[in-house]
């Protein structure tokens, strides 16, 4: 509209504000010599077709404002681009994120369960720990019932083996006197 309006004014209003300054400098251009008690000249004579401008400066505002108008369509058309690509890539991101949050909370679940599963299995295990446990205690109570006579077994080993050497060597020598030997005293 501004353009419009523009030119508009460039085509009447300043053309009619130019031809009153045209004429106002002819005016001055020549200096009339009036002498005192004379009537002055008649005023000069003017162009004869009338005054059209100077039209290759009246169009600078307008070719701004047309430049400026023709920079705001491009950044317009750049801006809606981005924006559409910007839009784009978010449209992806929100449909990969909405899958990857799906697959995470198969995976949460599908891990809740086997959590499930362990904790079962460590119950089991428990349970069958404190069997054994129980069986073990039996055990290790009948063996200590059992360590007093292991303990004289451990303890008089030596003596017992010394007995036990002597009494074979008493028992060789006796079946070798009465396989008719004889030995010294």
């Amino acid at each position: 509209e501004a353009i419009t309006v523009l030119e508009e004014f460039y085509g009447t209003a300043l053309l009619q504000q130019q031809r009153r300054r045209v004429a106002q400098q002819h005016r001055s251009v020549q200096p009339v010599e009036v002498e005192a008690g004379k009537a002055p000249p008649p005023p000069p004579s003017t162009w004869e077709a009338p005054y059209e401008g100077k039209k290759e400066e009246n169009t600078g505002i307008i070719a701004i404002l047309t430049l400026i108008k023709e920079d705001i369509k491009k950044d317009y058309e750049s801006a809606k681009t981005a924006e559409d690509a910007a839009q784009a890539a978010f449209t992806t991101f929100e449909t990969e994120s909405t899958t990857q949050i799906g697959n995470l909370n198969t995976d949460i679940t599908t891990t809740n369960g086997t959590i499930s599963e362990k904790e079962g299995d460590v119950e089991t295990a428990q349970g069958e720990r404190t069997g054994k446990k129980g069986e073990l205690e039996g055990v290790m109570k009948t063996i200590k019932e059992m360590a007093p006579g292991c303990d004289y077994f451990t303890v008089n080993y030596e003596v017992r083996y010394k007995n036990r050497q002597i009494e074979l060597d008493g028992l060789n020598k006796a079946k070798a006197i009465l396989s008719g030997a004889k030995f010294e005293e």
